[in-house]
Order: structure tokens, then C-alpha cells, then sequence
């Protein structure tokens, strides 16, 4: 796994997705992730590593365009 940006030098908001059936990550990988940058994580039920591509996808698509735009993005 690749070294993570310093948690200090992160100042941009951050939203941490994850994929439930994510064969390509470690459970509790994103949980992790959201942890070290002190914000929460949302898991996507039933979808693999490439979210957007997944059935379903639409989903996840929504849920990133919510997000940007309550960031005023």
C-alpha cells in the first residue's frame, strides 16, 4: 500500500467512499482511511472496487455530486 499524505498537510475537506464487496482492498481498509483524516466513511452495499462502474452506479455518483455541492463545489 502506498504511504498516505501527512494528516497535517491535508486541508482540504475529504470524502472517504468505500465498496463492500472490494476484493482488491483489505476490510476495513476505508474505515481506516476516514479514521487517520478524522472524518467519516461511506460503504456502498453489494458493489465491487470500481464503484463507477458497478451496476448501481448512479449511486455512488449522487452521493459524490451531494457532497461536492454541500461543499459549495
Amino acid at each position: 500500500m502506498k504511504r498516505l499524505p501527512d494528516v497535517g498537510l491535508v486541508k482540504a475537506p475529504m470524502l472517504v467512499l468505500g465498496a463492500e464487496d472490494d476484493g482488491m482492498r483489505i476490510d476495513g481498509d476505508a474505515l481506516a482511511v476516514a479514521q487517520i483524516y478524522q472524518t467519516e466513511v461511506e460503504m456502498f452495499p453489494g458493489m465491487g472496487h470500481v464503484m463507477m462502474l458497478e451496476p448501481g452506479w448512479q449511486a455512488v455518483a449522487e452521493r459524490i455530486d451531494g457532497w461536492l455541492a454541500a461543499q459549495g463545489l
